[in-house]
């Protein structure tokens, strides 16, 4: 898809036109989680290069097509991801329990995405929920091993335990 392909090349503006002119001729297409995947990854380089605060406007439009990619009713790994990216911008916001909410409508469809699980330790650390955490994070040891901020972060929540 030429969305891709823009985006691949940082081609932001691009690539969000061609996700627009998709949107137009065809409403119900998947282009909607294509585009929330593309504005949630356009926070996170912008935060990772630290140049602005986003606007939370951003955080709408990109929540809005999650929710539009959700209501087209997706394959599996679509919905899952749609779900991952509502999780992560709740997250990012300071939503935690609405991140939790969200990963854990995600984890139903498919329970071994381990960046998911990662996302709901995450958010209920942050909720000083440690047992589940601790859960949450042994699951996603189990599905992939090699994920350092995981064994850090559960070595805190166990460290942190009444």
């Amino acid at each position: 898809m030429k969305a891709k392909s823009h985006f691949a090349l940082s081609q932001i503006k691009e690539a969000k036109e061609c996700l627009d002119q998709s949107l137009q001729f065809k409403p119900t297409s998947p282009a909607y989680y294509l585009k929330s995947n593309l504005l949630y990854q356009e926070v996170i380089f912008i935060e990772t290069i630290n140049i602005v605060i986003l606007p939370q406007k951003k955080f709408n439009e990109a929540l809005g097509c999650c929710d539009n990619a959700l209501a087209i009713v997706p394959d599996v790994e679509t919905k899952c991801k749609a779900l991952f990216n509502k999780a992560s911008i709740f997250w990012r916001q300071g939503l935690y329990e609405h991140s939790i909410v969200n990963s854990s409508l995600s984890l139903e469809a498919d329970p071994n995405q381990y960046s998911c699980w990662l996302i709901k330790a995450n958010a209920l650390n942050r909720l000083d929920r440690h047992e589940e955490a601790i859960v949450c994070y042994n699951r996603v040891i189990s599905i992939k091993d090699n994920i350092a901020i995981c064994w850090y972060n559960k070595g805190k929540q166990a460290s942190t335990k009444k």
